[in-house]
């Protein structure tokens, strides 16, 4: 049995030479044929700044501003990530020309946390950043519905208990492991995880962003 945590795009190369069982991506992968998917958790977007920012919730009208007064920090374009803040910054009409690009979420955080501009990501990925939490400030996105969810993919008919068993896991490891550093690193953004369908964390609803 294998099981890898991928972005979209390899998930096609490594299911095509069926070199996987089980995958945890960012996409449900609804292009693939005989696969089976489950949601594990959806996170609303969030924006970093600057602890010299004192602003913790944006509106269209506020990114702009922003935009237009601080460097704008992207994930990779490539990335599926990166992607969806594309295009949610177009949705916005937010123009951020490409100045600073980075690769991983402890990178990003930490750009932020030297004062070198702005970044929107997930509380998941704050979490992988969270060495440096302490010096970016949280904003909270204002009556704009953005988000990403997580999921587990499988091909359908196989290694059914297995799937199951991983899923479960991967709930008990949101629960217990992304939560709470969530309530210890920036206090609210917990509540911005949401669990998917099926799953029984204690405490959260059991929808999608």
């Amino acid at each position: 049995m294998t099981f890898i945590v991928q972005e979209p795009e390899a998930v096609v190369m490594v299911t095509m030479a069926r070199e996987f069982d089980i995958v945890v991506t960012t996409d449900a992968c609804e292009w693939l044929e005989g696969k089976l998917d489950r949601c594990v958790f959806s996170e609303s977007f969030i924006l970093l700044t600057s602890k010299s920012i004192k602003t913790t919730r944006y509106s269209r009208e506020a990114m702009h501003k922003l935009a237009a007064s601080t460097p704008f920090i992207r994930f990779n374009s490539q990335s599926h990530l990166g992607a969806q803040v594309e295009t949610l910054l177009r949705r916005l009409g937010v123009k951020a020309p490409l100045r600073l690009e980075v690769d991983t979420a402890d990178t990003l955080v930490a750009m932020v946390a030297a004062g070198l501009g702005w970044a929107v990501t997930t509380p998941s990925c704050l979490v992988r950043g969270m060495q440096h939490a302490s010096m970016v400030r949280v904003g909270m996105l204002d009556n704009i519905h953005a988000g990403r969810s997580i999921y587990l993919v499988g091909r359908d008919g196989e290694h059914g208990k297995l799937f199951d068993e991983s899923y479960d896991a991967a709930v008990h490891a949101v629960r217990e492991t992304l939560l709470p550093a969530l309530e210890r690193v920036a206090p609210g953004t917990e509540k911005l995880i949401v669990m998917g369908e099926g799953s029984t964390a204690s405490g959260v609803r059991p929808d999608r962003v």
